[in-house]
């Protein structure tokens, strides 16, 4: 047996996938740079012929295509009748329209100091309603207007005033977002467009803990973590430019320093009080999951080794065609320690083993099984991967 390690799981090779697998990784290779060259030479062409599609070009002194009347079937509701999308070119400006209103996207549109430039619409969480935006100058990246439309031009008109982040108010339950927003030196960080990187990653996807404290609140998953780092940078950004790696860039930035950014966000939660399980403690929940999923697996190979004593032909005919062998067991994660399978009983090992689900697809080719037999077991059994 020879096994490959990928990110979630351990597959199982043949001698001759074992041989032929170079030259699937070099074919895979030239498809994916093929497949982004292509991108890259025709995402204008893509757009385009999306936008003529979606969005066609009307008249902007003709009347909307569609109106709004009312939706008897939903009280004191309303509806749009007619066609939906439409652009239109204002002078050298152009714009969407959806439904009777500017929308989406707007292209060299004339800013406040003459330039011109492309602006779009964005969602503005913390006042739970739509603004236009454009490129901003450092510190900032974004800032927010409104569209003003002339016979002959569209112009950026910015915000007096630009939205802005409130912190979530101190309560006699801690809360992580409301003390790290009072925390001078996280913002003062968070500047840092690798370390609001690293602090987004780690705060989403790790379990953080008041110490202390049977009970608290952190966060609730990866959007409120976005949305208090976009608030606390005050750079005109939304939680959506945070999740997708701090987009309006040229290019994205990167974590050139992981360890050090770890370290440092690491080191403002436990300055005001809060942490993460420890290496340990993270080994012993992940073995702990290892052996609740042997178990379970345990549980199906029993039964299939009740079901192993009954006679071929015993069950309906429902297979059209045997199945492949998968060559891979679906058992282990890429946190597994495989030197935990060293450990395993005979029993277990097959369990664990590719050979559960090839002598499960044996019954169903043999009729030893019937479909819903086999279709409880194979969902138990990959469950326990994917579960």
């Amino acid at each position: 047996m020879w096994l490959l390690r990928s990110r979630f799981v351990q597959f199982e090779f043949n001698r001759w996938q074992r041989l032929t697998l170079p030259f699937h990784r070099l074919t895979w290779a030239v498809r994916n740079t093929i497949r982004r060259t292509g991108d890259r030479l025709f995402a204008k062409a893509r757009i385009r012929a999306y936008l003529d599609k979606v969005y066609p070009f009307r008249d902007p002194n003709a009347s909307h295509p569609g109106q709004w009347i009312i939706d008897d079937k939903i009280p004191g509701g309303r509806k749009w009748e007619g066609q939906r999308t439409w652009r239109t070119r204002i002078g050298l400006a152009t714009i969407c329209w959806e439904c009777g209103s500017p929308s989406t996207d707007a292209w060299n549109v004339r800013l406040p100091d003459g330039r011109r430039a492309d602006v779009r619409q964005s969602a503005v969480i913390w006042q739970k309603s739509y603004a236009w935006r454009r490129r901003a100058v450092p510190p900032l990246v974004w800032a927010y207007g409104t569209l003003q439309l002339h016979d002959s031009d569209i112009e950026f008109i910015d915000l007096d005033e630009q939205p802005s982040y409130s912190a979530p108010p101190l309560a006699d339950i801690p809360m992580i977002e409301a003390e790290l927003a009072r925390s001078s030196e996280f913002i003062a960080d968070l500047q840092d467009d690798a370390f609001a990187m690293m602090a987004f990653h780690h705060l989403s996807q790790l379990e953080w803990m008041k110490i202390g404290h049977r009970e608290y609140h952190a966060f609730n998953g990866s959007g409120e973590v976005a949305h208090m780092i976009a608030g606390l940078r005050r750079k005109g950004e939304t939680y959506i430019d945070v999740e997708f790696a701090l987009s309006g860039r040229d290019k994205p930035p990167k974590i050139t320093r992981p360890d050090y950014y770890a370290a440092l966000l690491q080191w403002h939660l436990k300055k005001i009080g809060w942490r993460t399980h420890t290496h340990d403690e993270i080994h012993a929940m992940r073995k702990e999951n290892f052996r609740q999923r042997l178990a379970a697996r345990v549980e199906v190979l029993r039964e299939v080794q009740s079901l192993e004593q009954r006679s071929s032909g015993s069950c309906d005919s429902w297979l059209e065609k045997p199945r492949p062998r998968l060559g891979q067991s679906f058992f282990m994660y890429e946190s597994d320690d495989p030197a935990w399978l060293s450990d395993l009983s005979a029993e277990e090992k097959v369990a664990s083993s590719a050979e559960l689900i090839d002598r499960l697809d044996h019954l169903a080719a043999t009729r030893r099984i019937s479909k819903n037999e086999y279709d409880v077991l194979r969902e138990r059994t990959f469950n326990t991967f994917f579960g």
